[in-house]
């Protein structure tokens, strides 16, 4: 098995959902194959306003 170290960085915008909707985004880092890994979310209304957020460790 080859093992590929590599880095990038990638341009992310964000863009608002409909009026008077709201829009839910998701994400997640995994640390090996298995390994330490996590996730988390974020629900965000048409004015992009924080309404509710989560973070998750996963083994």
């Amino acid at each position: 098995m080859e093992i590929i170290n590599f880095k990038s960085t990638i341009q992310v915008n964000w863009k608002p959902p409909d009026y008077n909707t709201f829009k839910f985004n998701v994400d997640g880092p995994v640390r090996n194959n298995p390994g330490l890994g996590g996730l988390g979310g974020v629900i965000r209304n048409h004015l992009g306003l924080w309404k509710v957020g989560f973070i998750e460790h996963t083994p």
